[in-house]
């Protein structure tokens, strides 16, 4: 009997974990690789196709993986030779440990004024890396054999070369999972621009309360364009969740802020506190501000 590893699936493995097999593109794309010990593993690499099988000759363990792959449609067989595997099914270990994703932070730059900003960006003081540098990184988490990033910032979408960077991600396969944005600069074009790539990622979405956003995020109309994203965002069909830093100015909001923001289709609302670093720590001791008042 002939087997042959299906597509999309691979045969992989990484430094500790060198015996897998992984989707590389489609519904399966994202989730964890099928890890294996070795001796299954060796025994599975004869499903190539071409080889003439015996499973009786596999061990205990080889024989029930063998007959679960088929199960779930990753192995095909037939009594006469298949086609080989193509060359990316075929055996890579990566040089490195096994991730699963990659949260990268591509700007310390924003076009917002935060009073709570961790980083302090509107001061610029985690400038961003050059493009070409960036690209490099792109190149460094393809090697790794990591298949998704989650990017932000700073503001991501201040970068002019933001394209130039999705296009990089996309040339290897890698997908962006969730885009952190404040929403300011997304609009129809940046979403065209992401599909263009086959791009389809979800996003977080910062919304600090109904009638209390602008004043958090220091400019005026930010409450605005927040809503105008989650229209869109909805109409688009993406995934959107939200982030929403909570002290004692906005917190009475929380029960209207949750009802808007589930009409809207949003799939989760995150509340976090704001901490004394970046600007918030300088806007506590301006005003005095005790913890408890913050």
């Amino acid at each position: 009997m002939y087997y042959r590893l299906k597509e999309p699936w691979a045969f992989r493995g990484w430094k500790k974990l060198p015996y897998a097999v992984q989707a590389q593109y489609g519904e399966e794309k994202h989730k964890r690789p099928h890890f294996l010990k070795k001796e299954p593993f060796i025994e599975l690499l004869y499903c190539n196709g071409t080889e003439d099988v015996n499973p009786e000759e596999f061990s205990e363990q080889g024989r029930q993986i063998l007959q679960e792959l088929l199960a779930h449609d990753i192995l095909e067989q037939s009594e006469t030779p298949l086609p080989p595997l193509e060359p990316w099914q075929r055996y890579f270990v990566f040089p490195s440990r096994y991730l699963e994703s990659v949260h990268w932070s591509i700007t310390g730059k924003c076009n917002f004024n935060c009073r709570h900003c961790l980083v302090s960006a509107p001061d610029a003081h985690h400038p961003q890396l050059p493009l070409g540098d960036c690209l490099h990184i792109v190149e460094e988490i393809a090697r790794c054999g990591i298949r998704r990033v989650d990017v932000t910032g700073g503001e991501p979408l201040v970068r002019q070369d933001f394209e130039e960077i999705v296009k990089a991600l996309s040339g290897y396969g890698i997908d962006i999972g969730v885009l952190f944005t404040n929403a300011s600069l997304l609009d129809a074009g940046i979403l065209d621009m992401l599909e263009k790539h086959g791009q389809h990622p979800a996003f977080q979405l910062s919304f600090d309360g109904l009638g209390h956003h602008d004043w958090l995020r220091g400019v005026e109309g930010a409450e605005k364009q927040a809503d105008a994203a989650f229209r869109l965002l909805k109409e688009r069909k993406y995934e959107v969740s939200v982030a929403m830093c909570i002290h004692k100015e906005n917190r009475d909001s929380l029960r209207a802020t949750a009802n808007y923001l589930a009409g809207l289709n949003v799939q989760s609302l995150r509340l976090n506190a704001p901490q004394k670093l970046g600007l918030w720590k300088q806007y506590a001791r301006e005003y005095a501000l005790t913890e408890d008042e913050v």
